[in-house]
């Protein structure tokens, strides 16, 4: 792992500058959904954004998902309710319940940064991940996809496909969720029968596969699509909640093996 393509990060006031600005993407579309659906803030925040993962981490005292992790969340944002109904107030008190928790999470072991990736051992399925949960890092960068880190890029492929090959000889599919696929320079980081067939996923609210796409490299929003999103969300369909997206969410899956062929890996 080189200084150059994961920098060390320094906490500073512009990280958390950028932490408040995307928390207020996530509470303006909570907000919306919490209108439009007639349903508490709190379970817009909980069922329609990332931040459930980011306030308990996906490795919690609590299985994610369950009723358990999502009790957990939901009462640490409950009070946002009853709040002033003026946005920035509520902002205000939302960003101050989000680094109490989110500075004391534990970072994940990502061996093979930028990628990462989880294990079904009941379907068999490699899901990759690509960037991380921190505000902090600079993760899903537009350099990490330029020309010049490409091969550093496969060779973390290559390096956690050995290691899946190694510890899940039983694994048959890999089955990626997000943004990023609508990017053919990221496509062409994969063999091609992964990302032949992508679908449009519906739902999806709670991961960084939707949310990434308004991360910069210096973890400022991305301001064009900050405004596309902002002017979608004034006219959103509860009935079709994904088109308040500039980037649509997709859905590739290819057998195992053709990765393995792909990256040489015997």
């Amino acid at each position: 792992m080189t200084e150059r393509l994961v920098p060390r990060f320094e906490r500073s006031e512009k990280s958390e500058e950028n932490i408040k600005t995307h928390l207020d993407l996530r509470l303006r579309f909570a907000e919306a959904v919490s209108q439009k659906m007639h349903i508490p803030l709190a379970d817009a925040l909980y069922e329609y954004t990332d931040l459930a993962r980011r306030v308990l981490g996906r490795q919690a005292e609590y299985q994610e998902g369950s009723e358990a992790y999502r009790s957990e969340f939901t009462g640490i944002v409950a009070s946002l309710e009853g709040q002033s109904k003026e946005h920035d107030v509520r902002l205000e008190a939302l960003n101050r319940v989000f680094m109490e928790h989110y500075k004391s999470l534990p970072q994940r072991e990502r061996p093979y940064e930028p990628f990462s990736y989880d294990y079904n051992t009941q379907t068999h399925t490699v899901h990759p991940h690509f960037g991380s949960m921190s505000y902090e890092k600079d993760s899903q960068s537009p350099r990490y996809l330029s020309e010049e880190l490409r091969e550093e890029i496969r060779s973390r492929l290559r390096g956690m496909f050995t290691e899946i090959k190694s510890i899940h000889p039983d694994a048959e599919w890999v089955e990626g969720q997000s943004w990023l696929y609508n990017d053919e320079r990221y496509c062409s980081l994969f063999p091609k029968s992964y990302t032949a067939d992508q679908k449009e996923r519906k739902g999806g609210f709670m991961g960084g596969g939707r949310w990434g796409q308004f991360r910069q490299s210096d973890g400022s929003l991305n301001e064009a699509r900050r405004k596309e999103f902002l002017q979608r969300i004034s006219n959103l369909d509860p009935h079709d909640l994904e088109r308040a997206f500039p980037l649509q969410t997709l859905i590739v899956r290819g057998p195992i093996a053709d990765f393995y062929m792909e990256y040489g890996i015997e």
